[in-house]
């Protein structure tokens, strides 16, 4: 006989009367129903909410690896950039992702990667205008070592939507940038490795202070702008999709973060299946920008580590911790130590990566995950009526709506509803960080007139430390 046997079942409505009684008067849709943006959360779910979802395998794999990978900026000093490179791989990265617009040569790609074992690495490029020629050196590179692409894993960033988003202006003229994107993919076709080509930078909207939804709908909206663009050009539409990477960063809200990530592959299941294609949703994420602090900064290490678990347990292929201390100075070895310490941890201690699709069957989870990828496709149909996302772009649909959520979530943070430890709540009266402050404003000179009105990032406790830095200066 089952322990539970002599219990009689009880199903929702038996247990939100006695949910209610509990309350003694108080609303229950106020204290036990959880609004986040648009998205309806209840406090239980019974096994048969589960029965009228769909409940597709998000992980067609035997386990949940996952690439740690070191960001690393590569600037003006090529041999600084490798020297960065290899302390990361030494110290347990098992990828790397090189930034900036400053690789321009064969001589150069050959010292950035000098000393390192490309062939059993992720290796990962967003280095704007540099991006369409990276390939072809890298290829060179791999020749020249007696290797072949196919035993090669690596994503190359070229995304002229995403620098529309952020920048307001891309490295080519707009109907050239569908035309560079198809002569790389054109260009890759014989490759047999893990290819990506073209990026989808999800992160530029959570950095803008979006919510899950139009993080969700905006990306989707770009991934199919460039399957759309580019099969006009006569491109085949599986040729494109197997070449793009959705890049996504991850917030500290963590059950919503973990169904963003998942019904990010539903939503992408769904866009391919309307080419008549079936490729795999491939997905680095990273560690939010927007919620990390300058006070306190030790609390990112906290932030960043409920990150990296939620995007792990919802199923990337590769995700980017930034250091604690990146919001106010250039990062040192140990930031960065401690920011690959955190992926370590959680795969060699925590065993995070031995169970594909831990939360699947989870009433919450699977119920969550719905109602976002219901809300995003919603958004996303929004966009596509629009006439797509570019045009969207341009006449400030996607920026507006994203304000319209910042607004709502200033308030919140002024009005101390949204917490930042730290910063908000529990300060430390007698830190002082203004004169720790070293970041590096860089003006982009060669920038053209705008055509496009980019996305505004800002950090959410920014809104509070501005109270903080002037209680310093008082002082």
């Amino acid at each position: 006989m089952s322990l539970f046997d002599e219990f009689t079942p009880a199903d929702y409505g038996k247990w939100r009367a006695e949910a209610e009684r509990e309350l003694k008067g108080k609303s229950f849709e106020e204290y036990l129903v959880w609004n986040n943006e648009g998205i309806s959360v209840d406090a239980y779910y019974p096994a048969e909410s589960l029965q009228t979802l769909p409940l597709p395998v998000l992980n067609n794999r035997e386990n949940n690896y996952w690439d740690i990978i070191a960001e690393v900026p590569i600037e003006d000093d090529i041999a600084k950039a490798n020297k960065h490179a290899l302390e990361a791989l030494q110290g347990g990265a098992s990828g790397l992702r090189f930034t900036g617009n400053y690789l321009s040569d064969q001589h150069e790609m050959h010292g950035l990667l000098e000393g390192i074992q490309i062939e059993i690495i992720a290796l990962q490029f967003d280095c704007g205008e540099a991006n369409p020629l990276i390939h072809f050196m890298l290829k060179e590179e791999v020749e020249n070592r007696g290797l072949s692409m196919e035993q090669m894993n690596v994503v190359i960033g070229l995304d002229p939507l995403g620098d529309y988003t952020a920048r307001g202006y891309a490295d080519y003229p707009e109907n050239e940038n569908y035309k560079v994107a198809a002569a790389m993919v054109d260009a890759a076709k014989n490759d047999k490795g893990n290819l990506k080509l073209l990026a989808i930078n999800g992160r530029h909207f959570h950095n803008a202070g979006a919510s899950a939804t139009e993080e969700l709908a905006f990306s989707l909206a770009q991934a199919n702008e460039y399957l759309g663009k580019l099969t006009d050009l006569k491109m085949n539409a599986e040729d494109v999709a197997k070449r793009m990477q959705f890049t996504m960063a991850v917030g500290s809200g963590y059950f919503v973060e973990i169904a963003k990530i998942r019904a990010l592959k539903i939503l992408w299941a769904n866009i391919c299946s309307g080419y008549g294609i079936d490729v795999p949703c491939s997905i680095t994420a990273e560690t939010s920008k927007w919620n990390k602090s300058i006070y306190s900064a030790q609390t990112n290490m906290l932030r960043s580590t409920t990150e990296v678990m939620a995007a792990i347990v919802g199923g990337v292929d590769a995700f980017v911790a930034e250091p604690f201390d990146s919001t106010y100075k250039r990062p040192d070895s140990f930031s960065r130590r401690q920011a690959r310490n955190t992926q370590l941890v959680a795969k060699y201690e925590a065993f995070m990566d031995k169970i594909a699709d831990p939360l699947a069957g989870s009433y919450y989870v699977e119920q969550l995950t719905h109602k976002l990828a219901q809300a995003a496709w919603g958004l996303f149909q929004q966009v596509e009526k629009q006439g797509g996302y570019l045009k969207c772009l341009k006449s400030n649909f996607i920026q507006d709506s994203i304000k319209a959520t910042c607004k709502t979530r200033d308030k919140l943070i002024k009005d101390r509803k949204i917490s930042f430890v730290g910063v908000s709540n529990y300060v430390d009266k007698d830190e002082k960080m203004l004169k720790k402050i070293k970041k590096e404003v860089k003006e982009d000179k060669f920038a053209p007139e705008l055509l496009i009105k980019p996305l505004d990032f800002y950090r959410g406790p920014g809104i509070i430390e501005i109270e903080l830095f002037q209680k310093e200066r008082v002082k």
